[in-house]
């Protein structure tokens, strides 16, 4: 451009897009037939602080899982929130602590995410006990931000489970004339620590017919811990000689 003299002017826009955080200087170098004129730039780059919704992220207590077989989990959801005064540029997310190998990372969007200011993500980990007892570790989310790592608290519990403790598991009726009937009432408790659920109770073996259930108050219901269900069944021989069966529950 040629710029005449008296009020004559022109302009350059200078854009500061920092990519990590701390002080940057430069210079604009304007180099006209009179020589150069150089304008110095400096700039500071900030990033925004992460936060966590959930703090600590709490998982309820279930029964922990034996090595090598399926058992339960449960999945509980992070959200990291970024503060309103710069982006952040997130790092690694990982989960370590002494129980670490109890929880996992099932899903998110956070690792290696831009974060605008204001923005969240989330990072959903599943707890699955690999032993009995309370059960710490730590979320750590790295990022860019000076206040790096965000340190997420996990907390959860691993039980024993539900455990089965019938009033009897035999029961000799002795004899019983033909036309005739008894009955029996097993009573069934869950002496464990956690809910037991029942499917289903039914007879097998043996002459099961001749041993109808009269009452079932466990099919179908969940056992509370400490609490008991009830199954009355009773025996009419229909011939005469020795008859057995077995209940069965399905738990």
């Amino acid at each position: 451009q040629t710029v005449g003299p008296g009020p004559g002017s022109c302009t350059v826009e200078v854009a500061f897009s920092p990519r990590t955080a701390g002080t940057y200087s430069a210079a604009l170098q304007l180099t006209d037939s009179e020589g150069t004129v150089e304008v110095p730039l400096t700039g500071e780059g900030i990033t925004g602080t992460l936060s966590s919704q959930e703090n600590p992220l709490s998982f309820t207590a279930i029964p922990y899982t034996a090595p090598f077989r399926e058992g339960q989990n449960e999945t509980e959801q992070a959200t990291i929130q970024n503060s309103a005064d710069a982006g952040t540029q997130v790092g690694e997310v990982r989960i370590q602590g002494p129980d670490a190998s109890s929880f996992d990372v099932q899903y998110g969007n956070c690792e290696h995410a831009l974060l605008a200011p204001g923005n969240t993500c989330s990072v959903g980990v599943q707890f699955q006990p690999t032993s009995p007892g309370l059960k710490h570790a730590e979320l750590i989310i790295t990022s860019d931000s000076a206040a790096s790592p965000l340190i997420v608290p996990l907390e959860g519990e691993g039980l024993l489970g539900p455990k089965i403790t019938m009033s009897s598991y035999q029961e000799l009726l002795g004899e019983v004339q033909l036309g005739d009937t008894i009955q029996r009432t097993f009573t069934l408790t869950n002496t464990g620590d956690y809910p037991l659920g029942v499917q289903q109770t039914f007879l097998v073996s043996g002459t099961p017919l001749m041993f109808p259930v009269l009452s079932d108050g466990c099919t179908g219901q969940i056992i509370r811990q400490g609490a008991s269900c009830s199954v009355t069944v009773a025996f009419t021989p229909g011939t005469v000689g020795e008859k057995a069966a077995s209940l069965l529950i399905i738990t």
